[in-house]
């Protein structure tokens, strides 16, 4: 059954409300109320910075009817003897998308019984309860003043392809089930969302947003807001797609399902289902590194290397402010192989990868940490040394650098400096309590090399663990 939506051209003749009698007719509506008791999981949360419209500042025109009303109007009318809109049925917000526009028309809208339609929804400008039904949109937004708190989203029903959310906990939201989440904010928040929705944290998105649509990433950790808001509206806006080339969403069922199984050590169920993801999505980095990741773990370092490459190839070069971890593990593969001129060739491709960053950061230091070793079992110990040296400069605290280089004093003859070297790595992580009279490298804390038949295994019998094919 089609719904006749009455287009507003002009708002004479709508009658007047108080907000007193906007109660009266609307009791249920709860416009800026909170109905949900604050959720005892989010961390460092304030609603401080949320809208709020009350009193002599509300003087309501109502609109009865499903309609449609152009951004543009709202904002520019005069408004003679009220101050927003509220409408008993569905609206319509047509015209410009409101994230980017300072007076955008939702600030216009006290209420809508039924329905919010709009392309783009910022949500940071929306009371609680605003809208009684859903907010049907192609992407929403929340994005916080700063970065010092999380934020609490308002309580809504929110209908949209891509909500993109920046230091705000979203557990107020009532999310449809589609919705893919971008989110970036307190860590241990994000990364334990527990929703049914596909979601991406932290700088995750680079994988997943093409290029036009997501900041250059200035360094590691980094927790500015990285979405090219105008660029993303537009493309939805004329039907594109905001995917990067070889990442469809289709994947992320078995994405998550490879993670879980990475995370309980069974790397041939890891391996399986990101193999399975490529499939689906061949330019998704995360679903190579993640099998290079099985690979590895289970001594596979030949198979592991090739799937490290390919990863390797699908990280945006311009991104030099992240680490491509995917060069320093086919480092270490080509390492344990004995390929020392592979493994010094593939560790520099990182390093040259970082070397136009606009900040140095500590996860820079591994890199040299690889080709170091590289070096050192190739015999170049002043090279060798000397990476080592600028990886201890990046990351003094990582205690397989500090081993490696008590190793090259101990080979130099220097019995004191090494074990010097030697205690600062061994003080924490015991893995490293062997001496350089017994092992020359640091094969010995991995698996001898083998070759694993995984690949024989026919993609068609690999399906989702039981507790993921609800999702």
């Amino acid at each position: 059954m089609n719904q006749t939506i009455t287009p507003i051209t002009r708002f004479d003749g709508f009658p007047r409300l108080s907000l007193d009698e906007f109660r009266e007719q609307f009791p249920d509506a709860g416009v800026g109320q909170r109905r949900h008791p604050q959720p005892a999981r989010c961390i460092d949360s304030t609603s401080g910075d949320e809208r709020v419209i009350e009193g002599d500042d509300v003087r309501l025109l109502l609109i009865t009817g499903n309609v449609s009303i152009d951004e543009a109007l709202l904002v520019s009318t005069a408004r003679e003897g009220w101050t927003h809109i509220a409408v008993d049925g569905d609206l319509h917000l047509e015209g410009r998308t409101t994230s980017d526009a300072y007076d955008c028309g939702m600030k216009r809208v006290y209420f809508v019984s039924g329905d919010l339609h709009a392309g783009s929804v910022d949500l940071t400008s929306i009371p609680r309860n605003t809208v009684a039904g859903r907010i049907v949109a192609q992407c929403a937004w929340l994005s916080a003043d700063d970065d010092c708190a999380m934020r609490t989203a308002p309580e809504l029903r929110v209908h949209a392809r891509f909500l993109f959310a920046w230091f705000y906990s979203i557990d107020d939201l009532t999310i449809g089930p589609d919705a893919v989440i971008f989110i970036l904010g307190n860590g241990n928040y994000c990364a334990d969302l527990r929703l049914p929705n596909p979601s991406f944290q932290s700088h995750e998105d680079i994988h997943v947003l093409a290029e036009p649509f997501v900041y250059i990433v200035q360094r590691e950790g980094s927790d500015a807001p990285g979405w090219v808001t105008g660029a993303i509206e537009a493309a939805l806006a004329r039907g594109g797609s905001i995917f990067r080339d070889g990442f469809d969403i289709a994947c992320y069922p078995y994405h998550r399902a490879a993670q879980a199984q990475a995370e309980a050590d069974e790397q041939r169920a890891a391996y399986l289902l990101h193999k399975k993801t490529a499939a689906i999505a061949p330019g998704f980095y995360e679903s190579w590194l993640g099998m290079g990741g099985a690979l590895f773990q289970a001594g596979a370092y030949r198979q592991a290397l090739a799937a490290y490459r390919t990863a390797a190839s699908l990280f945006p070069a311009d991104q030099t402010g992240l680490v491509n971890l995917a060069f320093n593990y086919a480092s270490l593969c080509a390492l344990y192989l004995e390929q020392f001129d592979q493994a010094i060739e593939l560790a520099s491709m990182s390093v040259a990868h970082n070397r136009e960053a606009e900040s140095e950061n500590d996860a820079f230091g591994y890199a040299y940490r690889c080709r170091a070793e590289a070096y050192l079992l190739a015999g170049r110990m002043e090279q060798a040394f000397a990476d080592l040296e600028e990886a201890i400069r990046l990351d003094r605290h990582d205690s397989a650098t500090q081993w490696l280089m008590g190793l090259v004093h101990y080979q130099r003859g220097d019995g004191e400096q090494a074990r010097l070297f030697h205690a600062r790595a061994s003080r924490y992580q015991t893995c490293f309590s062997a001496f350089y009279d017994v092992e020359t490298g640091t094969a010995f804390l991995y698996h001898a090399p083998t070759e694993l038949d995984w690949d024989s295994v026919s993609l068609d019998t690999v399906s989702l663990p039981v507790g993921d094919q609800a999702r």
